[in-house]
């Protein structure tokens, strides 16, 4: 199973927050099943831009961007070196942040 690692910052410190996910688990299904929020307004349609994240490491280790995330980001002015939590699927060992955390 992979390990996906949540880097939250607290106090200004970083803390990392390391949870198993099954291999096809989204990144914001993964988030919210540790307990962390992570915003949304369109119901996980790859609509809002809303869930994006930040991938430290592992960008590999996640399923390629699709056309659709990248329209939505462009329409939503997400960071393109972010990734849309609803539609990013954790295939492997990945660390991830939010600017909400």
């Amino acid at each position: 199973m992979p390990k996906l690692e949540l880097v939250r910052r607290i106090d200004g410190e970083a803390r990392i927050l390391e949870i198993q996910v099954l291999g096809g688990t989204s990144l914001l299904s993964a988030a919210r099943s540790a307990g962390l929020p992570v915003a949304r307004a369109c119901g996980e349609r790859t609509l809002c831009g809303r869930c994006a994240m930040r991938v430290i490491e592992g960008e590999e280790a996640l399923s390629p961007e699709s056309d659709g995330e990248r329209w939505a980001k462009r329409r939503n002015r997400v960071d393109p070196e972010e990734r849309l939590s609803c539609c990013s699927q954790v295939h492997g060992d990945a660390r991830v942040t939010a600017t909400y955390w």
